[in-house]
Formats: structure tokens, sequence, C-alpha cells
């Protein structure tokens, strides 16, 4: 995502809890390469790791015995191969507590995830997904020490327009930061039309699908369920709503043998360029 390699879940191999020996098998595993990481939280595949409770100061830590992702050994498995050896201990970090408010534009309570940093480089990781209060207030227990991404999300609005939204950065270093507070805003709306050159105007024009994908998951929603996209209907007219952060609009699908040419803003050619909203 954005120029940044990213972690994701393997739902073909799943997780395994260890046995009380700390032993683990994980079978099915289809060829590839991996990075294997242990942690104390339930972090089922499938599903956003919930903040549940956990034993504090250990860290989720990456094979061969890192709290930082872009310090992993990826691990290679070929076709039909077992692959053993693969050990390591989960290590000790000052790990402290985040906490705070998350609400909506309206004061409703709203989504609220944690990630690694962007800035911080490396491999992105599966964001924590911390749980709501009936007043908004949110808790996130065990978290190691490094530079995060919080940000919240409030309830979706369609396919075409986008959760309030509010991004801030925090630094952990041990140390339990609490009286976080996050307010969802409206964004901002890009509208148009897409022309098909060529095409006789006897002639129906195709469907096609656009988004404005972002190029800093930091300062626009991290879930790809969240970015707005529309599916441009006979008129060619489209509208994409409450969008925050860099973007570049992009087609996602399109009719055959019909490709982008170029996407223009008041007569200048942005086709590679980033709209700043």
């Amino acid at each position: 995502l954005a120029n940044r390699r990213q972690l994701m879940d393997v739902s073909a191999a799943g997780s395994r809890t260890t046995d009380d020996t700390g032993h683990y098998r994980i079978f099915g595993v289809p060829p590839g390469l991996y990075v294997v990481m242990a942690s104390i939280a339930d972090r089922a595949i499938g599903q956003l790791p919930s903040d549940d409770e956990s034993l504090p100061g250990y860290a989720p830590t990456y094979y061969p015995g890192t709290t930082e992702v872009a310090q992993a050994q990826v691990v290679s498995v070929g076709l039909s191969q077992d692959g053993g050896g693969v050990d390591f201990s989960l290590a000790s970090a000052p790990t402290a507590a985040l906490s705070g408010v998350s609400t909506d534009s309206r004061n409703l309570p709203a989504r609220i995830l944690l990630d690694r940093s962007r800035r911080s480089g490396g491999f992105g990781e599966q964001p924590r997904r911390g749980i709501v209060g009936a007043d908004g207030s949110f808790r996130f227990d065990n978290v190691p020490p490094g530079e995060y991404v919080l940000q919240s999300l409030g309830p979706g609005r369609g396919n075409e327009i986008e959760p309030d939204f509010q991004t801030t950065f925090v630094t952990m270093e041990g140390r339990s930061i609490s009286g976080v507070a996050m307010q969802g805003v409206q964004g901002s709306t890009i509208s148009g039309r897409v022309t098909f050159e060529g095409l006789p105007a006897s002639e129906k024009q195709p469907a096609v699908l656009l988004t404005a994908w972002p190029t800093d998951f930091d300062r626009s929603p991290m879930l790809q369920a969240d970015i707005a996209k529309t599916r441009v209907g006979d008129d060619g007219r489209f509208a994409l709503g409450n969008l925050q952060g860099p973007r570049r609009v992009r087609l996602l699908q399109a009719p055959a043998n019909w490709s982008l040419k170029a996407v223009r803003v008041n007569g200048f050619d942005v086709t590679d360029g980033v709209l700043s909203l």
C-alpha cells in the first residue's frame, strides 16, 4: 500500500496456539515467503485483532525474536516442503496503555484503529482495533514502544462516501498515555465526468469503477473497506465524498479494450499527480 510492503494474514493457513511446552505446528501453508509472528493476544485470521487482555511486558514478536517487523526474517516455504526450526521467544518490552475518547462529527461513538506509522518505514502490520464504549471511550493495553498512527472512523455512509475521519500520531515510550480526544470530521468531495474517446454518441457509455486511492495511509483510512469507490453510470458523472489526505484518482475496473488515458482537473493533467484533500 502506498509503495510500502504490507503484511497480510494467510487465511489458507490460519493461526495456531502453542501447547504447554511452547511448541506449535501450522499446516496447509501454501508455497511462498512468510513472516512468523507470536503474540499473547488473540490475533485471529480474517478479522482485526481486538484489544483483549494479555500479559504486560511482552510485545508481539517476529521471528527470529524482534519486536520490529522491519527486522523480521522471512521464512521460505516450498511446494510440499516441511519447514522446521522456526524457534524464537517472546520479547520483553516496556509496554503501556493508550486510552481516550473516539467520536464522529455527531458526537456518536466511533471506531478506533492503532497501527505502526508508515513514517517508521519497513513493513506495515495489521492494525489493532480498540473496543469503544457507549461514551466513545477506548483503551489499548500493552502497546510496545514505537511510533503509531491512531485513526478514528465513524459509521459507514455507503460506497461513495467515506466515514467521518481523524488521524493523529502517538509515540509510545513505555509510559501510559490517557485523555486522547479523537473526533472525526467530514472531508472533501471530488466530482467529475468520465468520457470515452472515440465512442459514437449513439452508443451507450460502458460502466467503470473509480476510486480516489490514498497515497499516505497515515493520513487516510488504512482499511480498504473504508475507501470510497463508485460505479459510473450512463451519463458518466461521478462523485466521491468525505475524502481526506492525499489521493490519486484511479480506475479500478474498466470494460474490455478500454484503459485510462488521462485524469484532468480544471484542464490540467493530473493523471500521475496527487490531489491534496
